[in-house]
């Protein structure tokens, strides 16, 4: 029996406001991910809503543990709009490789005009060290990841996060026996890999574990897996991004309509059930998913664009690699990728 499941999420950071009255100036961060690299000034934007021609002045401290790690301030005036984007740079000392730092940003707020008024803003961020999968290094020797990337941004993601894989052709990819994880690398035309899509379905039903990242183009039959491979697949499911909170474990990611480039639609073509990868629209997919019970296989169609994000802080890094594990089927083996200092 096929299953089709939809779900729905939406992601957002906001700063916890700490002062009783009546409020007149708020205040957002634009920043995606509460998460910044050690050892690095970190441009940090937050935006500001307040009244017409209203003076702020803003003073601000990133802490930890008590100790007050960079500061600065700021005179702001709302002149003819009531919003104001601004920049904080955030300074912080190195850490060692692998560890992470908990820390906090308190933001104060003086309304100078038309009102004296003093506010409080607390968000709480993640500094993490160099090299986070230090601790993981040879969890992921052991997925034994190969990787067909004729694109060649994936391997780039790869060596980047220093994860071990082994390049792969298509011929190698299709009549390969090995056990470990697929990959295909993001970008590729599946519609010109020509029985690339159907010999990974067939791996997959057959044990093999295989995820594909953001292809461009592609269709392919869903309506027929079990005639085509031999093994019926016991679930099939069709996700937006909240499917990233399965593996994310607490790190969040940015809605998919506002980054997304492509997604999957499913539509009926001369009484075949199709998947089709094609530029992305609201009703499009962001994450299709086959498991194989009987054999222990799946096949995931990932198109969230890590290659886009991966250089944005470490939190797109942290997911990007839940998510290899959770490919794998041993996101429960993954142990913490930071430590706490």
């Amino acid at each position: 029996m096929v299953c089709y499941q939809f779900l729905w999420a939406t992601v957002f950071i906001s700063f916890i406001f700490i002062s009783t009255p009546a409020q007149s100036i708020t205040i957002q961060t634009g920043n995606t991910w509460a998460g910044i690299f050690a050892g690095e000034i970190v441009p940090h934007e937050i935006i500001l809503t307040g009244k017409q021609n209203a003076h702020v002045s803003l003073n601000w401290k990133l802490k930890s543990k008590g100790r007050t790690l960079s500061s600065g301030q700021q005179r702001i005036r709302f002149s003819g709009n009531n919003t104001v984007s601004t920049t904080l740079p955030l300074r912080t000392p190195p850490i060692k490789p692998g560890i992470s730092l908990e820390a906090l940003l308190v933001i104060e707020v003086d309304e100078e005009v038309p009102a004296d008024k003093k506010l409080r803003y607390e968000s709480k961020l993640i500094i993490y060290g160099p090299d986070l999968l230090l601790d993981n290094r040879h969890f992921y020797q052991r997925l034994n990841i190969q990787l067909f990337d004729p694109v060649g941004m994936t391997s780039k993601l790869f060596d980047k996060l220093n994860v071990p894989y082994q390049a792969r052709s298509k011929s190698q990819l299709i009549n390969s026996t090995r056990k470990g994880l697929v990959v295909v690398g993001a970008g590729i035309a599946l519609d010109q890999q020509r029985g690339l899509i159907k010999s990974l379905i067939k791996h997959a039903s057959n044990g093999q574990r295989v995820l594909i990242l953001q292809p461009i183009t592609g269709d392919f039959p869903i309506s027929d897996l079990s005639t085509n491979t031999g093994i019926q697949a016991s679930t099939m499911s069709f996700m937006n991004d909240s499917v990233v909170q399965s593996f994310a474990k607490g790190h969040d990611w940015i809605t998919s309509n506002s980054i997304n480039t492509h997604g999957i639609s499913i539509l009926n073509h001369r009484q075949t059930v199709l998947a089709r990868i094609a530029k992305y629209n609201e009703n499009n997919w962001d994450w299709l998913h086959i498991d194989f019970d009987q054999s222990g296989g799946n096949f995931i169609i990932c198109m969230l664009p890590f290659d886009r994000y991966i250089d944005h802080g470490p939190v797109p890094q942290i997911i990007f690699s839940r998510l290899l594990a959770f490919a794998d089927g041993q996101l429960t083996e993954l142990t913490t990728s930071t430590q706490r200092k």
